[in-house]
């Protein structure tokens, strides 16, 4: 199995922030301008308005944390790799950032302290690493009980299972998933089906639905959003 944690220490080594957290397309950094176009997409879809509490989970170096928490009343960061938190707080002290492992949250020291407290969790560029529908599965169940009813959870820059080969469309690309499938080193993780994130929804008692990302996102060519709701 991929040391996922491991992985992302290394990547907070890099100097670029946007690096530190694999925002480039070909090798090239995403623009400030396509961050900040992304992070209002988000809020837009998540309906910030600065009165809500907001849970950031899987937020590395706080990159969108710290743009997304001009939108909200209090924003709490987490993320299991030391290294990248460690970038979080230095950039940001008047944020709380916080060691967490997403697959296991119950674990976090302030748990139950915020149960049905959360207006909004975003899970940004990071669902595609729980790499089997068990772990998705057990990411979201452990995040419902800190949900408000009406509350929102949002998957944004998911890999796109319909979309598999708008990634995958050169032979270098092909060549390169299949020394990496066989390795077990898919740097990629897991492209998502509509269907199995719609199942994790039914099975907790939640509602979701797909979101199209704006063509012109540098992503949207291959990834999705998703959004869920507590009813």
């Amino acid at each position: 199995m991929f040391d996922w944690q491991q992985f992302w220490d290394k990547q907070a080594k890099h100097k670029e922030e946007l690096r530190q957290v694999a925002r480039t397309l070909n090798n090239q950094l995403i623009t400030e301008q396509q961050l900040a176009e992304h992070v209002q997409f988000m809020v837009d879809c998540l309906g910030l308005n600065g009165k809500q509490l907001l849970l950031d989970v899987c937020c590395g170096n706080g990159t969108f944390t710290r743009l997304l928490a001009a939108h909200a009343k209090k924003t709490i960061g987490l993320d299991f790799s030391e290294k990248l938190i460690e970038h979080a707080r230095l950039k940001s002290s008047d944020l709380l950032f916080e060691q967490a492992n997403a697959m296991k949250l119950f674990e976090w020291p302030h748990y139950e302290s915020y149960f049905k407290r959360v207006d909004a969790v975003t899970i940004c560029f990071s669902f595609q690493y729980f790499d089997t529908v068990e772990k998705g599965f057990m990411v979201i169940s452990q995040l419902i009980p800190l949900l408000k009813h009406g509350g929102h959870i949002l998957l944004t820059d998911v890999p796109d299972r319909s979309k598999f080969f708008n990634y995958y469309n050169t032979i270098p690309h092909v060549i390169s998933l299949i020394k990496q499938m066989a390795t077990g080193h898919n740097l990629m993780g897991k492209f998502w089906a509509e269907d199995e994130l719609d199942f994790i929804c039914n099975e907790n008692g939640l509602s979701g639905r797909k979101i199209s990302q704006p063509p012109h996102f540098p992503y949207a060519h291959y990834r999705m959003d998703y959004l869920i709701t507590k009813p």
